[in-house]
């Protein structure tokens, strides 16, 4: 049986979940998008 591939399109990206517990969603993108990081060097 052929699984439909799982992916999450951006205008410069996608993201492919097929094997992912979590999946990408809207919600996600959008609170990642709010959230502010503050400058840290790694």
């Amino acid at each position: 049986m052929n699984i439909p591939e799982r992916v999450f399109r951006f205008k410069q990206f996608s993201i492919s979940h097929n094997e992912a517990a979590m999946k990408v969603g809207t919600d996600a993108v959008l609170l990642g998008a709010w959230v502010k990081i503050p400058n840290e060097t790694y």
